[in-house]
């Protein structure tokens, strides 16, 4: 799961591209959140990703174990996506 917040420049495409070059398999189920499928670790998804945003900004990233819970006002389409990724 990646979080962010970019704050003065707000480059936001730059760090949407980097994040979905690394993957096919995603959901963004917030503005400021994308739960992906990836192999890697959690630090060498931030390592990567820490490349596209300025200093200011502020980036977690975490490995997901399966067990979640969500409000039901999400779409079909993301639910489903968690059902069948986490």
């Amino acid at each position: 799961m990646i979080n962010y917040d970019l704050n003065v420049r707000k480059d936001y495409q730059k760090l949407y591209a980097a994040i979905e070059s690394m993957t096919t398999q995603y959901v963004r189920p917030l503005k400021s959140m994308w739960i992906i499928k990836h192999n890697g670790s959690a630090f060498d998804i931030a390592s990567v990703l820490c490349k596209y945003i300025d200093s200011d900004d502020k980036l977690i990233v975490n490995k997901l174990t399966g067990d979640s819970s969500w409000t039901q006002n999400f779409g079909q389409d993301t639910t489903n996506w968690i059902h069948q990724n986490l």
